[in-house]
């Protein structure tokens, strides 16, 4: 693609805003996981452990950054950056659409960025330590370990020697390649599948905040009796990505809003 720098502002949400649907209706769907328990209680039971593994692959595609030659933006963003320049300068908000969007991107952004304190009883190394890190360090080490093999970890290999070394424990990047069965036993395991319940509900709202944002313009399409977008789009791929957004909201995103249980959001 090489026109991406002269896209107009609200081409480039466009395009943003049909990445991060894209991606969360990979993560948040009945073909990973089902629902159970009551209102206000429900809890993500994934159908076996190939599809946990799928649904933190892809959450670290969500919190990875995309090609700016796609975006057409001068920098590569997350997309939760996307979120963020979206809810700073929205283009399609009438009567304050964007509200819910802005509050569950706020959500979910606050709680991955998170310090937590683990404690943890590494054997590879026999030491028990008390680890300092983001949640969003525990998904990424998590989701990099699930795909790639280990000779493709570095990135994986850099972060535990960091974490290990607030913790005063010195270790070489090789010495940390035999840890990674540690980690992922305790927070693979133990920690994200602890988590995938309210992990499943934040992403799942920034679905519907997105649907509402869009709703609006959603009407006005359907008005004008027209397979074209409302708006100038000289792009026929900035056009095509509308019309998947105005698929989307007629749609809907998969699942209803729910709420998993508060016996899910206590730790870590």
């Amino acid at each position: 693609m090489t026109q991406e720098n002269n896209f107009s502002d609200i081409e480039k949400e466009i395009i943003s805003l049909n990445i991060i649907v894209e991606v969360i209706d990979s993560i948040i769907n009945l073909m990973l996981f089902k629902l159970q328990g009551e209102d206000a209680e429900k809890e993500v039971i994934f159908h076996t452990e190939i599809h946990q593994n799928f649904f933190y692959i892809i959450v670290v595609d969500f919190l990875s950054k995309t090609d700016r030659r796609i975006t057409g933006l001068n920098q590569e963003e997350t997309c939760i950056d996307l979120l963020e320049r979206i809810c700073e300068e929205p283009n399609f908000n009438k009567n304050d659409s964007i509200s819910s969007l802005i509050s569950a991107k706020n959500s979910f952004e606050s709680w991955i960025e998170k310090k937590v304190k683990i404690d943890i009883y590494l054997p590879s190394i026999d030491r028990e330590c008390s680890l300092n890190l983001t949640r969003e360090d525990i998904v990424k080490i998590c989701g990099n370990i699930s795909k790639h093999h280990f000779a493709r970890l570095s990135w994986v290999s850099r972060k535990i020697c960091e974490i290990l070394r607030e913790d005063n424990t010195e270790i070489s990047p090789h010495e940390s390649l035999e840890l990674l069965d540690d980690f992922y036993e305790e927070f693979h395991d133990n920690i994200l599948n602890y988590h995938a319940s309210h992990i499943a509900e934040m992403l799942n709202n920034i679905n519907w905040g997105i649907y509402n944002y869009l709703l609006p313009e959603y009407k006005k399409f359907k008005e004008s009796n027209s397979n074209e977008s409302c708006i100038s789009i000289e792009n026929k791929f900035v056009r095509r990505c509308y019309m998947r957004l105005m698929n989307f909201v007629e749609r809907g995103p998969y699942l209803k809003k729910f709420e998993s249980t508060k016996y899910l959001k206590k730790r870590y």
